[in-house]
């Protein structure tokens, strides 16, 4: 089974989607509803690595998630933006009610698109590491905009169909869609800057755990014990030990080591050798 989230596996929700668009292997559009013949979504029964950048908007419905091997719950207004490398993996839909857009950035579309760095340098970084928590909840108005740039990115590839002008058209609509997620957050990091911090122990405790899991993302393949990771946040095997129990329910060992597992299976399934 395949353990990759790329565009070609991503296409596979064609058959299942309301409405579907790829093009090329720049990007793949799907948008799942109450509608939609869910029970033809391919089943995965662990998780996948993403390839590329993804988008998922939910405008009604739940679905649940784990990131980075931790669960999260997707609901009216929440968008969930996955950079590369994330591992995602789908637990449960609620079909009822339903509607979700959904989007896959190839790394090589994501190097085309033609996105201000001077911009989006300027979100607030004081309290970044307070967004452990990849789903973000938006306002009715911001779920609006970010619904209406996805059925705008649809309704281009509908009417202008795959021509070099329609491809132009598409990266300036993903590009605008990035510049809203930034400022969606740029809005919650201010509003937080401002507001007194009550919870400064609970958030020092997230960030242990945003990081270790950055840190694994980084170094699975050369380091793969606890006591290198503990060192590299300054606190001890055994308190980071009890800080992913809490907020994943598995050990450090054992996130570092499904990180080691899916990585394998990718290398066996490329490479076509048996273990």
């Amino acid at each position: 089974m395949n353990t990759i989230l790329d565009i070609d596996t991503f296409s596979l929700l064609r058959e299942a989607s309301t409405d579907f668009f790829r093009q090329g292997s720049d990007f793949t559009y799907v948008r799942l509803t109450d509608g939609s013949l869910l029970e033809k979504i391919p089943q995965h029964d662990e998780p996948m690595r993403v390839e590329g950048m993804a988008w998922l908007i939910c405008l009604s419905g739940t679905m649940d998630v784990e990131v980075n091997l931790v669960r999260h719950t997707l609901e009216r207004g929440s968008l969930l933006i996955l950079m590369p490398g994330t591992i995602l993996e789908i637990i449960s839909i609620d079909r009822e009610g339903l509607d979700c857009y959904s989007l896959l950035l190839s790394p090589g579309f994501i190097e085309s698109i033609n996105v201000d760095i001077n911009v989006i340098s300027r979100m607030p970084r004081r309290n970044l590491g307070r967004y452990a928590d990849p789903v973000i909840r938006m306002s009715a108005e911001e779920t609006e905009v970010i619904g209406e740039m996805c059925r705008l990115l649809c309704r281009n590839s509908e009417v202008n169909g795959s021509t070099v002008y329609s491809q132009a058209i598409s990266r300036s609509i993903i590009a605008a869609m990035i510049y809203q997620g930034t400022q969606i957050v740029s809005e919650r990091l201010s509003r937080d800057e401002k507001e007194k911090d009550t919870g400064g122990k609970t958030s020092r405790r997230s960030n242990y755990v945003h990081e270790f899991m950055k840190l694994v993302r980084s170094n699975f393949m050369n380091e793969r014990s606890v006591s290198y990771y503990a060192s590299r946040l300054c606190i001890t095997p055994k308190y980071l030990s009890l800080l992913i129990k809490e907020h994943t329910g598995r050990t450090a060992g054992e996130v570092i080591d499904n990180f080691v597992i899916l990585e394998a299976k990718n290398l066996l399934r490329f490479s076509g050798k048996n273990i």
